[in-house]
């Protein structure tokens, strides 16, 4: 805008000066005189001549506005473009913060011991072990991480014959000693399937608790299954065929 004000000014003071030397002797003539009654009657082409120069100071007028304009539009395109590329480096150094920092706090590792549901022993023998899983992990997401660790053994695996929803989860070996409390104690139940993890098996001392369904007790019940049917059938075929 201030641009535009010089120019105006610039070409104002070229159209006044331009006025005077067209004028000539006549606005002498009226200097020395100082009355209008002495000044001659302008001639047609004295009339041409100033229009002439007046379409071409307007016309030169015009375009230093134009230029300006573009040069102003230019200038702003600039800072916009530079505003972006600004706004780009920023979000990429975030980005690239978030990565590192992502990396740099990795999953936490959750401590556990497989015990056997009857026995209350390790099962099969096993010992602490440790799985990673995400902040917002729950109960449900924990088993499955369980699942998939033993899982990675291959043929040693030992949770294989079981689902992830067969395993109960207590918050600590006390927890588990509880379970079958007399009723003059409080007697603790497993976790809760959407109860989160956060805080729970920060240490080998404070593991949690797997509990693995006995599978001898699941092969003597599917025996006992087994034995009553067949015992069905033999008292079955006895009254249908008496002796």
């Amino acid at each position: 805008m201030a641009s535009n004000r010089s120019s105006f000014r610039l070409f104002r003071s070229f159209g006044f000066c331009s006025w005077n030397m067209l004028l000539g002797s006549q606005r002498k003539e009226l200097v020395q005189t100082r009355s209008l009654s002495s000044l001659k009657p302008m001639s047609p082409s004295f009339i041409t001549r100033t229009k002439k120069m007046g379409m071409v100071l307007f016309s030169l007028y015009s375009n230093t506005l134009t230029f300006s304009s573009t040069r102003t539009n230019q200038i702003l395109t600039r800072e916009s473009l530079a505003s972006s590329i600004q706004e780009k480096v920023l979000l990429k150094k975030s980005n690239s913060l978030m990565t590192q920092s992502s990396i740099s706090s990795p999953s936490p590792l959750v401590w556990f011991l497989l015990l056997d549901s009857v026995t209350g022993k390790p099962y099969m023998g096993t010992s602490a072990d440790k799985v990673a899983i995400s902040t917002s992990a729950d109960v449900a997401d924990f088993r499955d991480a369980v699942k998939n660790k033993d899982k990675e053994d291959g043929d040693s695996a030992i949770l294989t014959s079981f689902k992830s929803s067969q395993l109960l989860v207590y918050k600590d070996k006390n927890a588990f000693d509880q379970r079958n409390a007399p009723a003059t104690k409080e007697k603790q139940e497993p976790l809760e399937e959407d109860s989160f993890i956060t805080g729970l098996g920060a240490s080998k001392k404070e593991s949690l608790v797997v509990v693995v369904p006995n599978l001898q007790k699941g092969k003597i019940n599917l025996i006992q299954q087994l034995l009553r049917c067949l015992f069905f059938l033999i008292k079955r075929r006895n009254n249908e065929y008496p002796t």
